[in-house]
């Protein structure tokens, strides 16, 4: 899989083989934003292992900027963990990662519904779904 990046260029999933990934769908506004500062914090602590990717979306009205502003306002959190652009996440027009959750035949183990902005999947080191976390679980071990 790959998604455009927020800036330039793409994420590709197949950089990241051997580590898990915790993927986000991330917000600008609403609650939760504390959860960036989190994020960035476990990225930094366990980077070599798990790799945190954000996905900005306005899926659930908490994101109306474009790409550029999405950046500004995650550059003064200091976030480095990768983002892919703005996209939707829950729906017929989801980007590709997200549409790949959605369909149990495709990721070869279920049906993913994102229902909230912060939610998490979890995807192991083998690339199956190892676990879908809401918005109010914060960052634990169990990541790891």
């Amino acid at each position: 899989l790959s998604v455009p990046a927020i800036s330039t260029g793409a994420i590709n999933f197949q950089n990241y083989q051997g580590k898990k990934i915790l993927l986000v769908n991330i917000a600008t506004s609403g609650s939760n934003l504390e959860q960036l500062t989190e994020l960035e914090q476990f990225y930094q602590l366990h980077k070599d292992s798990v790799v945190v990717i954000g996905f900005p979306s306005n899926s659930f009205g908490n994101t109306t900027q474009t790409n550029t502003g999405i950046k500004q306002f995650l550059d003064s959190y200091g976030i480095t963990f990768p983002i892919a652009a703005k996209s939707d996440v829950d729906d017929v027009n989801a980007n590709t990662v997200y549409k790949w959750l959605a369909n149990a035949a495709d990721n070869g183990s279920h049906e993913v519904e994102i229902t909230e902005d912060f939610q998490k999947v979890l995807i192991g080191k083998t690339g199956k779904i190892k676990g879908v976390f809401s918005a109010a679980l914060h960052l634990q071990s169990q990541f790891i």
